[in-house]
């Protein structure tokens, strides 16, 4: 949907998909995309309850995959234009999050991979130095789409994507 210069894509979530063969498909078409793009600000809308479920396989998961997408490079990528939205938090705290993200860090789990360890540390210092790129939001808040607007501006975005 186009709203004024800015072009929101949304794709499935990971995992919400009818398999890994769909999944793989969707991971693909998004990379074919994002090499179109003359530019891009990613956005990663995340369900609060995803971070305290499944013992952080699907938190694993969607870093991993978000880190696919951006290679080798995703550090200096990502730690200038990423946007983390959360949302379905009712009661729950950005400093909650911060926690299972470090108590994950500190797990020294085999699942965790090189883009997780990135993704969640970069969150994680996010949340600890209140950023404004990671912000609790109510999806249904009628001035949502101009506080989504306002923190994806505030963010650089990556110029040229493919090349």
């Amino acid at each position: 949907k186009k709203i004024g210069k800015v072009f929101f894509v949304d794709s499935p979530g990971f995992g919400d998909t009818e398999g890994p063969k769909v999944e793989l498909l969707n991971l693909l078409s998004i990379s074919d995309l994002l090499q179109k793009c003359k530019s891009v600000t990613p956005v990663l809308l995340l369900r609060y309850q995803m971070f305290f479920a499944d013992d952080g396989q699907t938190t694993r998961q969607t870093f991993d995959r978000v880190g696919m997408l951006f290679g080798d490079e995703q550090n200096d990528v990502l730690n200038e234009s990423l946007v983390v939205l959360i949302s379905h938090a009712k009661n729950g705290s950005l400093e909650e999050v911060r926690v299972v993200l470090e108590g994950l860090l500190d797990s020294n789990s085999a699942s965790n991979t090189q883009a997780f360890k990135s993704i969640a540390r970069l969150i994680s210092n996010g949340i600890a130095e209140n950023e404004s790129w990671v912000k609790i939001i109510d999806p249904l808040d009628p001035k949502g789409k101009t506080k989504i607007l306002s923190i994806i501006k505030g963010r650089d975005a990556i110029e040229k994507p493919n090349g």
